[in-house]
């Protein structure tokens, strides 16, 4: 009878990112609330996934610089608790927006720290990744591909801009093309001051440098704040005549 009944139970209908960020909020002893803690965990997870990885430390110091309400104890329970969920970036991947912010990754102090506020047209971004990936199939597996799925969900229904994770180390690609289109609006975080296109500066270098195959390329506000820096693999080969 036990067993028949069990069959009649409600189902649990809770989706895995509502599940876990359930664990969360409960972990913390229900002093943020959900939606914090979704918002916490999305941080989190970013970090664990960024190129430029942070220590645990760091993580636990920057949750409890963001949270002040919550003590040591919680923060490293935090940290733990994302870190354990592995590699699955569902709760990381927030809803799309019809307007995308796009922030460069801050150096960690061994080089000049990037100061831009990009927003793009969620459309012009689609454009661009849909005519990269027709010449360059290989990367639907790669973060152009996953980003162009991204965009294909519902977008977040207040319209508010979005940030593109982290993880998406590549998006800077994509970034540096379209920060050329005029639809795209900069802000520069170190003067504070929105800025057009055309009034960036664009300088790449390395171009003759064939020792460490790199070339770098700088986009710049008008008072020489750096906003995002990218590195392109200089596959030098001999001119054909």
């Amino acid at each position: 009878m036990k067993l028949f009944k069990s069959w009649f139970r409600p189902k649990d209908r809770r989706t895995d990112v509502e599940k876990a960020i359930d664990i969360l909020h409960g972990d913390l002893d229900q002093l943020l609330t959900k939606d914090d803690c979704l918002q916490l965990a999305r941080m989190v997870g970013g970090m664990f996934m960024d190129a430029n990885f942070k220590t645990a430390e760091t993580i636990v110091a920057e949750i409890g610089s963001r949270y002040p309400n919550l003590t040591d104890l919680h923060a490293r329970r935090a940290c733990a608790l994302v870190g354990s969920w592995g590699t699955s970036r569902s709760y990381a991947i927030p809803a799309a927006s019809s307007m995308l912010k796009y922030c460069p990754v801050v150096s960690d102090g061994r080089e000049e720290a990037t100061y831009g506020m990009f927003f793009f047209l969620a459309t012009d971004v689609v454009h661009y990744l849909r005519d990269f990936l027709k010449t360059n199939p290989d990367f639907w597996k790669r973060d152009e591909g996953e980003i162009l799925d991204w965009l294909g969900q519902p977008y977040d229904p207040n319209g508010k801009a979005v940030e593109v994770p982290v993880f998406w180390g590549r998006f800077c690609y994509a970034a540096r093309q379209l920060s050329k289109k005029p639809s795209v609006g900069v802000v520069c975080t170190q003067c504070n001051s929105a800025y057009t296109s055309p009034e960036l500066r664009r300088e790449t270098s390395g171009t003759d440098v064939k020792v460490d195959h790199w070339v770098c390329t700088e986009i710049r506000c008008p008072n020489d704040h750096l906003l995002m820096k990218t590195r392109d693999t200089w596959n030098w080969m001999p001119k054909v005549t």
